[in-house]
């Protein structure tokens, strides 16, 4: 199969020192839960991806390389704010995006590293609004092709059986929801400030 990779950024409000080893675990399980509920199959529905989390690994924001990882995603987000504002309104600050650690009193940022297997799919997970159609494209042309395998195979573990509904990976709201239920659902309140998809920077 391929391997995919990918980060994911929470900032929460809390201290820092609240961050326990327990903590961090906790975080991590909500979501891999989440990211294995968006992704679960069964008789009538079918991820063509076949997409399987193997680690999950949390760590509050204070180093270097992670700083790196959050630098990327706070250009990339300012990318986004200025492509979808109105050209009349002023360019957004790149300092109202997380482009280093945070270890102020009252916001701890958050990195957690993604990575598993999957049947050809890319590293991201969830489905943003730039990425929709093409992904969606790639994703169709994907599931015709194993059909018209299919018409000849009658059954096999990589391929989605005939007849079963082909899901769409999760959008980022949908994702964070989830992992806020899950978070609950550990006791871990602290509030969600801000939540995105991390492309990994070697």
């Amino acid at each position: 199969g391929t391997t995919f990779q990918t980060g994911f950024y929470v900032q929460f409000q809390a201290n820092v020192e609240d961050f326990t080893d327990e903590i961090i675990q906790s975080i991590q399980d909500a979501l891999l839960q989440s990211i294995v509920i968006s992704y679960q199959t069964s008789e009538t529905v079918c991820d063509p991806e076949f997409r399987i989390v193997n680690s999950v690994k949390g760590e509050v924001v204070g180093d270097a390389s992670t700083q790196r990882k959050l630098q990327s995603y706070g250009e990339r987000k300012l990318q986004q704010v200025v492509s979808e504002a109105p050209s009349s309104s002023p360019s957004p600050s790149l300092s109202n995006s997380p482009s280093g650690p945070t270890l102020d009193s009252g916001v701890v940022d958050v990195f957690i590293y993604v990575s598993g297997v999957c049947n050809g799919c890319q590293n991201e997970i969830i489905m943003g609004d730039e990425t929709v159609d093409g992904r969606r494209g790639r994703r169709l042309r994907r599931v015709e092709e194993w059909l018209r395998q299919l018409q000849s195979v009658a059954k096999s573990n990589c391929f989605c059986p005939i007849g079963t509904v082909i899901f769409e990976p999760p959008t980022l709201d949908q994702l964070l929801n989830l992992f806020a239920s899950n978070l609950l659902a550990l006791n871990i309140t602290f509030p969600i400030l801000d939540f995105g998809e991390v492309p990994v920077v070697d």
